[in-house]
């Protein structure tokens, strides 16, 4: 029988809590801290790529 690979998407996000004098500083912190590992239930690792902050956040809260 033969073998195929299927690529399989989803979407993951989360929240971090950082502490900082402003909204870029924090931005800033969060980048510095990175995220959580992810780990399937099989303990292998998914290719997440790279994490970042969404425009719409970003948009809300800016200063000014």
């Amino acid at each position: 029988m033969a073998e195929y690979k299927i690529p399989m998407d989803a979407v993951v996000s989360t929240w971090l809590t950082v502490e900082a004098e402003t909204f870029e500083e924090a931005i800033e912190e969060a980048y510095k801290q990175g995220v959580p590992g992810l780990m399937h239930l099989d303990h292998t690792y998914p290719d997440v790529g790279d994490w970042d902050v969404p425009e719409w956040f970003i948009d809300e809260n800016q200063e000014g």
